[in-house]
């Protein structure tokens, strides 16, 4: 697995050591899901899980996808989801090429640095119930040897997810050379033209320490618009996937930002705070509200940074004024762990105001990037941070799993070695939904073993699962149950559970 840098925000993992640890566990993970051979039933709504990491103030999620191999096992890989690219890249070719199963179009350059191959065929998708997501004629890059731009990078693993206008074309192929349009893989389906990006609860994405694995986040793809989305136009002729920003207030105050020509508001699918261009000077606060410390990051790429913590709205329209939107973002009633940066204001110089809404306006908000059209759309969701169930020596009571889900907490218990033998039985799971155990441990609490099944599909049923903890000091919340079927969902479920 290869962490290559995302285009818009700085890489989350800075470390061999943080990469080897999560390279494990992005495939501890993977192994957990369920598989199938069947492929996804024709115009039913197709739920792809993604793995996010997490860490100082950043985040990042992958997909898992593979690619079908006549006569052998499917190539697999681990890709990051990158709004700031919109082709797909994949850190090797042998296989593919010598398969035949992929049409050759010829040695490139990819967008990133690789010498890359250009192929076009068949990508699958591994869905949450196991079943196969299958684009049939994707057009990609596959790299044959590490970057030569800059050879520490390696190789690149990246899903373009963004949506830019006009879709960038290539002549291909010898004369009369073929016209090849070079898109997100979603944008080769469009069938399923409408793609959610929904980001977990406050709990799955906590910034405090790290790195943190996890997922409980998804893409959701439509066959139609879903509703409640406010759809804006995308700046077209750019780079990037943006839309034009209109205000941005400070803590209460409105500013005088932005100003001029050619501003816009990149959609990033990760990093962290909203990060601020104001070569203008437009954001003039004095004192500066909540000021925190600028990250590390931040360093010598942004010049003249002011860094806070303190609530934002933000105004936004499409281009051509089609579409408006607002929305706040204010972490002060969340736990902790999430609370801190919320904004980076920076001063480059001449040039025009530019803005990166960042990943952490993702959890107050949902994605929705039309690739068979022009538009995106955002909808408000608040992050909540779950409740916690204290387990004691014998616990048999009813639970309201909120639409955050629950955690179960083992604060009461000394530290050592502790074994639990858990039931977790419900009715009325609403079609299409999944209930969910995630048992990735937490800072205080690791999951050195567990035995049964964490998920299920039936409408009523029960979960028993026995598992051992390591207990430490530090947050010991080591189980997440949550109910998801294309958005989080409430569930009054029964936990019993003895523990020793």
């Amino acid at each position: 697995m290869f962490f290559s840098p995302p285009k818009l925000h700085p890489p989350v993992l800075k470390t061999d050591e943080h990469r080897n640890l999560v390279r494990d566990k992005i495939e501890a993970l993977a192994s957990r899901r369920p598989k199938s051979d069947g492929r996804v039933a024709d115009g039913s709504r197709v739920i792809i899980p993604l793995t996010t990491v997490a860490m100082s103030g950043n985040f990042d999620s992958y997909i898992q996808v593979q690619f079908p191999i006549p006569g052998g096992s499917p190539v697999m890989a681990q890709l990051l989801v990158d709004s700031g690219n919109d082709c797909l890249v994949v850190p090797h070719s042998e296989a593919l090429v010598q398969s035949g199963a992929y049409k050759f179009w010829g040695a490139y350059t990819e967008p990133f640095g690789c010498p890359a191959y250009l192929l076009q065929g068949p990508l699958q998708i591994p869905t949450l119930d196991g079943s196969v997501y299958e684009i049939e004629n994707c057009v990609f890059y596959a790299c044959y040897k590490d970057n030569s731009w800059n050879p520490s990078l390696g190789r690149t693993a990246n899903f373009g997810a963004g949506r830019v206008i006009p879709w960038p074309t290539m002549m291909v192929g010898p004369p009369p050379q073929t016209e090849l349009t070079l898109a997100c893989p979603f944008a080769y389906n469009n069938a399923y033209s409408f793609v959610e990006f929904i980001y977990g609860p406050a709990a799955a994405m906590s910034f405090g320490g790290g790195p943190l694995v996890t997922d409980g986040s998804f893409l959701v793809l439509n066959s139609y618009m879903p509703s409640g989305y406010t759809m804006m136009e995308i700046i077209p002729d750019g780079n990037w996937m943006s839309v034009v920003p209109t205000s941005l207030t400070i803590n209460g105050t409105l500013t005088s930002w932005p100003s001029g020509t050619g501003t816009r508001a990149l959609i990033d699918t990760g990093g962290g705070p909203v990060l601020v261009s104001d070569p203008n000077g437009q954001v003039n606060l004095n004192p500066w509200p909540d000021r925190v410390p600028c990250p590390p990051w931040t360093s010598g790429n942004y010049p003249n940074c002011n860094c806070t913590s303190a609530a934002l709205q933000l105004g936004f329209v499409g281009y051509d004024n089609v579409g408006a939107y607002n929305y706040s973002i204010d972490t002060s009633g969340l736990p902790t762990p999430v609370q801190g940066l919320t904004s980076v204001v920076y001063n480059p110089g001449p040039g025009p105001d530019t803005m990166n809404i960042g990943g952490l306006s993702l959890l107050f908000n949902r994605l929705l990037v039309e690739y068979a059209g022009s538009r995106i759309g955002l909808l408000p969701q608040t992050p909540s941070w779950p409740p916690t169930i204290e387990m004691s020596a014998s616990v048999n009571q009813p639970v309201a799993v909120s639409s955050s889900g629950v955690l179960l907490g083992y604060d009461s218990f000394d530290p050592g070695i502790l074994t639990t033998k858990m039931t977790v039985s419900w009715s009325d799971l609403p079609a299409g939904a999944t209930i969910r155990i995630k048992h990735d441990g937490s800072d205080g609490a690791q999951i050195v073993s567990w035995t049964g099944p964490d998920r299920s599909t039936q409408a009523s049923g029960s979960l028993t699962a026995t598992f051992m903890i390591n207990l430490n000091k530090g947050a010991a919340v080591p189980v997440y149950i949550y109910v998801f079927g294309y958005e989080y969902l409430p569930l009054n479920i029964r936990l019993t559970a003895t523990t020793s």
